[in-house]
């Protein structure tokens, strides 16, 4: 999984790495989900405008894998 850009100010792109779908969890540093997919693909843009300034933890689940992230910051 990529994470692109990081740090970012308005938007990130996660890419997965099948086009399996994915159920994708964006999580702010209390545990609190911020968005969610249940059926992401390919490369997802998150609008992150709304966010608060911090580190999220970005977690991929499918049949066959977990995917997680060690961060993304949002200026």
């Amino acid at each position: 999984m990529k994470i692109y850009p990081n740090p970012s100010n308005s938007t990130f792109n996660i890419q997965l790495p099948t086009q399996q779908g994915f159920s994708l969890s964006v999580i702010d540093i209390t545990g609190k989900v911020v968005y969610e997919n249940k059926n992401a693909t390919n490369t997802i843009t998150i609008d992150a405008t709304g966010f608060s300034t911090g580190v999220y933890f970005i977690k991929a689940i499918n049949q066959r894998t977990v995917l997680r992230s060690k961060g993304v910051i949002k200026e």
